[in-house]
């Protein structure tokens, strides 16, 4: 939450996209300012990850970093979360 405003760049703005944090309230500011920034399809979700666990619904193991781990898409200039990459 802290780096959106640097890595907004990063971020595709022609596509959905959906805002997720542990509790929701995070997120629900990451949405907003989203918004703010003329992103026109952005949804949070609400109770977030944790909220959505309590309903049984499906939780990937691992995350995107070890999903697209060593393309050139998961690295601290690319990926866009403020992680430090997989590399």
């Amino acid at each position: 939450m802290s780096v959106i405003m640097d890595r907004l760049q990063y971020i595709p703005g022609n596509i959905p996209l959906v805002i997720v944090c542990t509790e929701g309230v995070r997120s629900t500011k990451v949405a907003n300012v989203l918004n703010r920034q003329g992103f026109a399809d952005v949804a949070n979700l609400d109770g977030g990850i944790n909220a959505w666990k309590e309903k049984g619904l499906p939780v990937a193991d691992g995350g995107l970093n070890d999903i697209e781990c060593g393309s050139e898409s998961c690295n601290t200039n690319t990926c866009g979360c403020g992680c430090n990459g997989c590399g």
